[in-house]
């Protein structure tokens, strides 16, 4: 049995794209193509609706879906935000 069939297609497609999308935020940061706290969660935002659009759930558990990948995201990404200091808007 495979971790695809264990947890269902649709949930490993989702675990595979939040671990992807960290990968690559990460990487944007390092380079500093992202460099802005606010500039970082919009793009992951955006990235994140690109995914969530193309599945055909109900708008309920699409919500789910997107507010778990964003937790899931920028818990990975933060540590990596402090490490490269990046810069934030002070109100």
């Amino acid at each position: 049995m495979t971790v695809a069939e264990f947890c269902g297609s649709i949930n490993y497609s989702v675990a595979q794209f939040s671990v992807q999308l960290s990968k690559e935020v990460e990487e944007k940061i390092r380079r500093r193509t992202l460099f802005y706290r606010e500039q970082i969660i919009r793009y992951i935002k955006q990235r994140i609706d690109q995914f969530t659009n193309t599945m055909q759930l109900s708008p309920a558990i699409l919500s789910v879906y997107r507010r778990e990948i964003l937790h899931h995201v920028l818990f990975k990404v933060k540590p990596i935000m402090n490490k490269y200091h990046v810069f934030q808007v002070i109100k």
